[in-house]
């Protein structure tokens, strides 16, 4: 276990939905995966903050071709945003979706992020305003963001992604 790195990056994230920025939970160990399990060296914590700058490019293109890549794409993926959990590729998918095509576009950010290397999985966490429009109005909201991600293969998947505001 490398310990605790701590990384401040402040990073604006334009496109997607407030729900796709906000979710997290465990994988439950008795859902056969889609992906393929990680064999061999575990991925960096580099290759971790690059997945989830991959993630930031893919929500302000709201390309959830481009989302896919970076989710486990079974039923162990968690989502939550606000306590509404959303279990599972198949109905994450359509959410993601919904969102990114309602959504004109959406800007996040990202500060006092993060990370925490516990060898077969990394959590990354960071403070998060996210700010939401529709064309007309724009809903912004403050909060704490969290993905869990897993090896699978050479890289990083989100096996689970939470968002809640802040205690007032």
């Amino acid at each position: 276990m490398r310990g605790l790195r701590t990384i401040y990056l402040v990073t604006r994230l334009v496109a997607g939905s407030a729900l796709c920025v906000a979710s997290a939970g465990c994988p439950h160990a008795s859902t056969a995966s889609t992906v393929a399990p990680t064999s061999g060296a575990v991925p960096s914590e580099a290759a971790a903050l690059a997945t989830l700058e991959q993630w930031r490019q893919a929500m302000e293109v709201r390309s959830v071709d481009g989302l896919a890549q970076l989710y486990a794409n079974d039923q162990r993926l968690i989502v939550v945003a606000q306590g509404q959990r959303t279990n599972g590729w198949s109905n994450v998918e359509p959410m993601l979706r919904q969102q990114l095509e309602r959504a004109a576009e959406v800007h996040v950010r990202l500060s006092e992020m993060t990370s925490y290397d516990y060898g077969q999985t990394m959590v990354v966490h960071a403070a998060a305003e996210i700010e939401t429009s529709s064309g007309a109005t724009a809903v912004k909201e403050s909060g704490v963001l969290t993905f869990v991600l897993a090896p699978r293969g050479t890289s990083w998947r989100i096996v689970a992604q939470h968002f809640s505001y802040r205690s007032r």
